[in-house]
């Protein structure tokens, strides 16, 4: 067996909670994330081009990823993200594309950006309610509001 596949395996016992919506937030990686995609426990990614993610070549991560009916989709910020010029959206179904299309139209600032993108990436609501009450921007905005 691949070892993605085993990986992909391992994911599978995966459940987004509060403390950890995506397996990188708590001691994973970007490709983990993809690759909870794969194994059904999350429903996109959307994460970082690299050259390599740990020794697997884009090539070969793609590959694992289509085998299991994932759609890939690259993506060129336009600079509102530091240090990620491009970005890769792993998906499963047409309408995940077309609502990702609309949430990157969105100002990131917004608490609309993060809940939208929150729900997409299968983040559980008291997450995403968390991180808009934290964004940094939010006592900004909080601010403005008054």
């Amino acid at each position: 067996m691949h070892p993605l596949e085993q990986r992909i395996e391992q994911l599978k016992s995966f459940r987004p909670t509060v403390e950890c919506p995506a397996p990188s937030f708590c001691g994973g990686s970007q490709l983990d994330d993809l690759l909870a995609v794969a194994a059904g426990t999350k429903p996109a990614a959307y994460v970082a081009v690299l050259s390599e993610y740990e020794g697997y070549s884009p090539e070969e991560i793609q590959s694992v990823l289509m085998q299991h009916g994932l759609r890939i989709m690259p993506f060129k910020e336009d600079g509102r993200r530091r240090g990620a010029e491009h970005m890769v959206f792993v998906y499963r179904e047409p309408w995940q594309l077309a609502e990702i299309q609309e949430i990157r139209k969105l100002d990131r600032n917004k608490p609309e950006y993060h809940q939208r993108m929150g729900d997409l990436m299968g983040y559980p609501q008291e997450a995403i309610s968390l991180h808009i009450r934290t964004h940094p921007v939010a006592s900004i905005r909080n601010a403005w509001e008054r």
